[in-house]
This record gives structure tokens, C-alpha cells and sequence, in this order.
């Protein structure tokens, strides 16, 4: 039988009219859109596709009946967009939910079932999907098992970008694992050029996999406020203006848990996350499992005055690393704990210092082992994001005040950013703004300050690359081995390849710290 092609969006029995039901469901959509639009918190999980507007009807059911039911099924909230073209023939279904409503889904493969850990607004879209596939191949039950099926999802551009990954890495593992085709393309037509889609084809088995995947990836990344909180009127999204929020700025901590403590993280129907969420005004994303990795990638976001000392996204990093030693019951009598942190490339400095002084500071003062490692040592989870990992490691107590300090360092470093790029001179006081200080904190002070300093010894490491990459470890006009030197403080020198050999020798010395953070940031210029 040969391979049909299915689509969410093709012209078939073109409708002059839209039925009853269709219209009566889209008005009702659109009378309730712009309330439900206002109510998206930052942080919500949201999704948007196009579908043919001839399927709008079946796939809504009557009375909204199909559409009510995929909603109690999987706890998101599903709207059809009212078109900006009365004429046109597409639609855009919303499909909504808090990212703390984490659902199970099982999906079939040709070596068996698979399981995948979603949230509510990613099941929402993946029962509608399967209703529109029930609607284009109903009378004809083989092509569901035979036809090539598509779908576009609306993104913005920032999480276009995601889903493609640096160096095309993700998009690339999606369709490696999936054998699908996937395009990220511009879309000038739906909101006002803000949007871009994403386009995923293949057989129904595997666009169910890449659609959890895709999803997955751009739900780590939420879009900028202006857009999620954008007012959708009855005429459709031509309204879609900045609701601007005058000193507010996103901020956003990756931390890195074990697999088997996430359950406690999540707590039952997701009560513990939602608990989490509540208390502190953050949102906290859980990432999905990752072959080969043992760990998972935890996401907070929230949008905070770039005024305020209190941090909710500091707070609820705080308590989810809390939940992960309380899960971990097995290692709760264990004397030492570690913390995860991702940093991106460009941030490593603010955690560094010149000649890693904070780095070193925040160790003597916390009482914790505390380094970076990337390249390959960072693990799969996180691997196609542009960043290092800082690991912190010590007792309790010890690695919560630094788990503090250092998302107070990466939050004033955003804050910092997000002031350049609104024209504000802001200034940071390390002794007052953002400081988390305890009494135990103060007696470590107390007793570090009566310690002798101890003797440091110079190290020299010799590091041998391909030549190919000496541009990158130059930078324009030696621009990254001057960054290189001032941020690690070490002396390195590049030499020329030797006769017969396409490898340079990078030589480092300095102090152990000194020599380790230079090769990290080596190592950044190298993968960028």
C-alpha cells in the first residue's frame, strides 16, 4: 500500500461556512481567550499548533463535548484562537497548564512500549493531536498505521532556537531517535511576526515521541513576558502588544538532581512541586529522562523586581534541594551532600572572580569543596546547553548557604544584564544586597578568620589540541585568551603546532585554582 500524507492543516472539503457547532464553539473560545490569556502566570506551560479550520468542528466535538473531556483527562485548558483573517484557513489551538501537573504517558514503539513523564499542557496537545489523526483518517483505519502525519507548533523565537539546540544538536538527536523530519521556519502571519514554527513530519508512532520531545525542549524555555501575557481580543491576536512590567526581570536557576529522588521532589498528583510553587511565587519545571544519565534537570523561573532583596526563585532552589536530601532517604545519615548548578559559559566569571577570588572566597566562607567541570564531563541531560556545571559538595547545612550565595551571585549577574540592556545603572553591594547570612554562617566567619592562610604552590599543566581550534581559543583579536588570562588569573601561553604534528600545546600556570578555571574556560572557547 503506498504511504499517504497526512496533515493537521490540509485543504480538504472546504467549508463556506463554518458548521454550528464550529461557530458556536469558536465564539464561545473567543468571547472566554482574552480572560483565560490574562490569567496565564509566567512560568505556565503553553502551546500553540495549527489546524485546518474544516477539522476545527470534529476535533472540538459538540457542544465542546471531545475538547471538555481531553481537558479532565489531562488537567490543561485547551482554546481555539479566533483568526485574524475571517478568511483564513487555519486555526491555532492553545493548549494550557502549570508545569507542576506532571502526567504519565505511554507511547508505542517497535521494541515496545515506552513511558514518558510530561507535563498536563504536553498530554493536552498530544490527546488533541490524536483526535485530529482520528478525524483525517476516519474511514480509512490502515493510514494510521501507514500515512505520514505533520504538525506545526507556533513558538517564539527563543524557543525555536532550543528546539534546534547549538550546532543544530538537539533538533538533530530528536530526529536521530524519532525518524522524523523537523524545520524551524519564520512565521510572519500569526502574531505579528513574533512567532516561529516548528513543522514535525513522520508516521503517527514516531510524531508522537518527537512531539513529547519538541514540546519537552520548548517548555524548558518559556517565552519572554511581553508574550505570554500577551491579551488575545475577539479579533484575534492583531492585539498581541507588551504588557510591560516596569524592574521586572526574568530569572532563571538550572540545578541538576538524582533520577531516583525526583519522585519526592514532584510528591503525589504533583502536591509537594505545587506546594513549592505556591509558598514561593517561582515556577518549577521537572525535566524528562534522558538515556544514559542518571540525573534530572530541574528548572525555576520567576519574573522578580530587579529592586526587591528577596529572590522567590532563590527560595524555591532552596527547597527543592531540600526535598532532594529529605527524598534520598537511603543517604540521609551520609556525612557530605552535593548540589548541581548549571552556569552558563557567559556567567562563569561572576561565580570566578579575578584569579577565582569569589570562587575561593565562597569556599572558605561556606566551608565547601566546590569546582567546575564541562565538555564531556557535563552530563547528557544537559549537554546541548552552552554551560558548565558547578558542583558543591560538603555537609548540609554547608552546601545550602553556598547553594544561597551562589544563585545571589548568578541572580545579581542577570539583574546586572537586564539593567544594561533597559539603560539603568545598577549597582551591587556584596555585603547587603542579596546576602544570605545565618548565625552559622557568622560563627564559621568567626572561626575561618582565626585560621593561618595556608601555602599555595604554582602548577603548570600542558594541554595538547587539534591546531583546527586555534581560532577559537584566540578569539577575534585575541579577544578569548585575553579573557582567558584576566578571568583565571593564570599565565598561558599558546605555542605553534610542532613539525609533522597537527596539535598546539596551550601551556597554564598558576595556582590549582587558577589553572583549573582557565582550563574550564578553555574548554568553553573550545565547544563555542
Amino acid at each position: 500500500m503506498a504511504m499517504e500524507s497526512y496533515s493537521l492543516f490540509p485543504p480538504v472539503k472546504r467549508q463556506t461556512h463554518p458548521t454550528n457547532t464550529t461557530a458556536t464553539m469558536l465564539h464561545h473560545s473567543t468571547k472566554n481567550i482574552s480572560a483565560a490569556a490574562t490569567k496565564h502566570r509566567p512560568g505556565h506551560v503553553v502551546f500553540r499548533f495549527l489546524c485546518h479550520a474544516s477539522r476545527t468542528g470534529s476535533v472540538i466535538g459538540k457542544s465542546g463535548s471531545i475538547v471538555k473531556h481531553i481537558q479532565q483527562l489531562t488537567n490543561s485548558k485547551i482554546w481555539v484562537e479566533n483568526p485574524i483573517d475571517p478568511g483564513d484557513e487555519q486555526r491555532v489551538f492553545r493548549v494550557v497548564s502549570s508545569p507542576a501537573i506532571v502526567n504519565r504517558v505511554k507511547l508505542p514503539a517497535e521494541n515496545g512500549d515506552e513511558w514518558f513523564e510530561v507535563s498536563a499542557a504536553q498530554e493536552g496537545i498530544l490527546r488533541v493531536f490524536e483526535r485530529v489523526v482520528e478525524v483525517a483518517t476516519e474511514g480509512d483505519s490502515a493510514a494510521g498505521f501507514d500515512g505520514v502525519f505533520s504538525i506545526k507548533l507556533l513558538v517564539s523565537k527563543n524557543q525555536g532556537g532550543a528546539v534546534i539546540g547549538k550546532g543544530g544538536m538537539v533538533v538533530e538527536k530528536i530526529k536521530k531517535e524519532t525518524g522524523c523530519r523537523i524545520s524551524v521556519f519564520n512565521s510572519d502571519k500569526f502574531s505579528l511576526g513574533i512567532d516561529e514554527i516548528v513543522e514535525i513530519e513522520g508516521s503517527i508512532m514516531s510524531l508522537k515521541k518527537a512531539l513529547v520531545m519538541v514540546t519537552g525542549r520548548i517548555q524548558e524555555f518559556p517565552p519572554p513576558v511581553s508574550i505570554t501575557n500577551s491579551h488575545v481580543s475577539s479579533h484575534g491576536p492583531t492585539s498581541l502588544g507588551p504588557e510591560k512590567i516596569p524592574n521586572m526581570s526574568r530569572v532563571v536557576f538550572k540545578i541538576l538532581c538524582p533520577s531516583e529522588v525526583v519522585g519526592g521532589i514532584i510528591g503525589k498528583a504533583g502536591s509537594i512541586v505545587k506546594d513549592i510553587n505556591s509558598k514561593t511565587g517561582a515556577i518549577v519545571c521537572i525535566g524528562p529522562t534522558v538515556a544514559e544519565c542518571d540525573k534530572r534537570l530541574i528548572t525555576v523561573t520567576a519574573m522578580e523586581s530587579v529592586e526587591s532583596e528577596y529572590s522567590s526563585a532563590q527560595k524555591a532552589t532552596i527547597l527543592v534541594f531540600n526535598r532532594s536530601i529529605e527524598a534520598g532517604v537511603e543517604d540521609s545519615r551520609a556525612p557530605f551532600v552535593s548540589a548541581h548548578v548549571l552556569v552558563p559559559v557567559n556567567q562563569v566569571g561572576c561565580l570566578l572572580g579575578k584569579g577565582g577570588s569569589i570562587i575561593s572566597e565562597m569556599r572558605k566562607a561556606t566551608r565547601t569543596g566546590m569546582w567546575l567541570v564541562g565538555g564531556h564531563q557535563v552530563p547528557k541531560c544537559c549537554a546541548s546547553e552552552n554551560v558548565e556545571v558547578l558542583q558543591i559538595t560538603g555537609e548540609v547545612a554547608n552546601v545550602r548557604d553556598a547553594l544561597y550565595k551562589v544563585t545571589g551571585k548568578l541572580r545579581d549577574n542577570m539583574l546586572i544584564a537586564y539593567g544594561r540592556e533597559n539603560g539603568n545603572s545598577m549597582g551591587t553591594d556584596d555585603n547587603n544586597v542579596y546576602e544570605h547570612r545565618s548565625l552559622t554562617e557568622s560563627m564559621d566567619n568567626l572561626q575561618i578568620s582565626n585560621r593561618s592562610a595556608a601555602i599555595v604552590t604554582n602548577t603548570t599543566v600542558e594541554i595538547a589540541v587539534l591546531d583546527t581550534v586555534i581560532g577559537s581559543i584566540y578569539g577575534e583579536n585575541g579577544s578569548n585568551l585575553l579573557r582567558l588570562r584576566q578571568i583565571s588569573g593564570a599565565k598561558v601561553m599558546v605555542h605553534e603546532p610542532r613539525p609533522g604534528t597537527n596539535l598546539i600545546s596551550v601551556v597554564i600556570s598558576g595556582t590549582p585554582d587558577e589553572t583549573q578555571i582557565a582550563q574550564s574556560l578553555l574548554q568553553a572557547f573550545i565547544q563555542e
